[in-house]
């Protein structure tokens, strides 16, 4: 029992700074406009994005109520994401390294062709992330589903961004 509650404590350590680091990341999104400006504000007081943090922690709590079947979906999916952004970051300083006039900002140890390699593996591994779910199972998998409504949400914010955008250009 005793081990069992460490590790539930561990779960609950670990979950928190996600959370707190999400916030911070949902904070900083919002301030750029690609998420509504509430969630970039700051707490008057505390000087944290309270905003962000109840939303992510609401979705947090609402995803825990989701049960069992849904960590296996919900982690599959976040591979295949961050699988997918290692791509994007790669590709990313790729092109900064071959557009800028003046030398790369940051040394990468064997250059190039680690950013080039890493960005195959990375694409490789978002791939068989990708594709695993038909293999165990029939149908349009779960992580597509999820991925594809993740994917209308980001379409969604970006639609509502641009329209804000054009209405604070027409009252000014």
């Amino acid at each position: 029992r005793v081990i069992l509650l460490a590790a539930a404590f561990s779960l609950l350590k670990t979950w928190n700074s996600v959370v707190l680091i999400a916030a911070r990341v949902v904070m900083a999104q919002a301030r750029i406009g690609l998420l509504p400006e509430t969630l970039g504000r700051l707490h008057p007081r505390h000087a944290t994005p309270a905003a962000a943090v109840l939303f992510l922690g609401f979705f947090s709590l609402a995803g825990m109520l989701l049960g069992r079947g849904a960590v296996l979906p919900l982690v599959n999916m976040a591979s295949i994401c961050l699988a997918f952004t290692f791509v994007l970051a790669c590709v990313g300083a790729l092109k900064l390294r071959r557009s800028a006039a003046a030398p790369a900002p940051f040394v990468v140890p064997g250059g190039t062709p680690v950013l080039v390699s890493g960005a195959l593996f990375s694409l490789a591994m978002s791939l068989i992330a990708l594709f695993e779910p038909l293999i165990r199972g029939q149908g349009i998998p779960l992580e597509w589903i999820l991925i594809l409504g993740w994917g209308v949400l980001g379409f969604l914010f970006l639609a509502w961004r641009e329209r804000a955008t054009r209405l604070l250009e027409c009252a000014s």
